[in-house]
């Protein structure tokens, strides 16, 4: 399997020497590209808003409990959801799973352990895998009616967070 970099998928070539001074260097040498690093570098300066808001794929940051801590608006659209109104929600809350629905709640069913999206942030955080195009198939339950949903994604540990890339395959 080719090393490439977590968010643009281009091959991965070594970062130079000093390229990212210390505070800025959060494993970037590890998973991003060289252009990837650079803006990630710029933008170290900035909001994370204003860094996610850049991203031109649908992006959310989790806390270590699988809890949305941001999303950036490309994501907001693709769930058709405003960030304030899922911030601080479990991963399933957010997007709809019909498992979250049932008594034990998201993360609680038996059904959770197989969950994609779950496991990957779940390694992420445990052992800072990055995850890199993952199938991720979700039960989508948003008016009672249940919808399979295919998603290609992608986490990367940044800063005690994860960060999750979503790609629709439908």
């Amino acid at each position: 399997m080719a090393n490439v970099c977590a968010w643009c998928e281009a091959k991965l070539e070594p970062l130079p020497a000093g390229s990212l001074s210390p505070s800025q260097t959060i494993d970037a040498a590890d998973s991003l590209c060289r252009a990837c690093a650079r803006e990630l570098a710029a933008q170290m300066g900035t909001s994370l808003r204003e860094f996610l808001d850049d991203l031109k794929t649908p992006t959310i940051v989790f806390d270590s409990e699988t809890r949305l801590v941001k999303a950036n608006h490309v994501a907001c659209k693709l769930l058709g959801k405003k960030e304030v109104d899922v911030k601080g929600q479990l991963g399933g809350e957010v997007f709809e799973c019909a498992y979250s629905k049932l008594p034990e709640g998201c993360g609680r069913t038996i059904h959770c352990s197989g969950c994609a999206i779950r496991r990957s942030v779940e390694d992420t955080f445990r052992t800072g895998t990055t995850h890199r195009r993952v199938p991720a198939t979700l039960n989508h339950d948003g008016d009672g009616t249940i919808q399979l949903i295919h998603y290609l994604i992608s986490t990367e540990l940044v800063g005690g967070v994860v960060l999750l890339k979503l790609e629709t395959t439908d």
